[in-house]
């Protein structure tokens, strides 16, 4: 990836928020199995926002 030319997948919360206000939709993809430990359920997740033309953004956290 150039990122002169190309800008990164990845954004923070507030972008992310952005993106789903201006009509990306949100997708939940399950990397792995949840499993239930006490009254929290674990995993791993990635959330992405995707335009109607197929542009991806993933969601970063601190």
């Amino acid at each position: 990836m150039d990122l002169d030319k190309e800008a990164p997948n990845v954004v923070t919360e507030p972008r992310f928020r952005d993106l789903a206000t201006s009509g990306y939709r949100v997708e939940v993809v399950c990397k792995e199995s949840a499993y239930k430990k006490g009254p929290n359920w674990h995993g791993g997740w990635i959330l992405r926002a995707v335009s109607d033309d197929g542009v991806e953004k993933l969601l970063v956290t601190a």
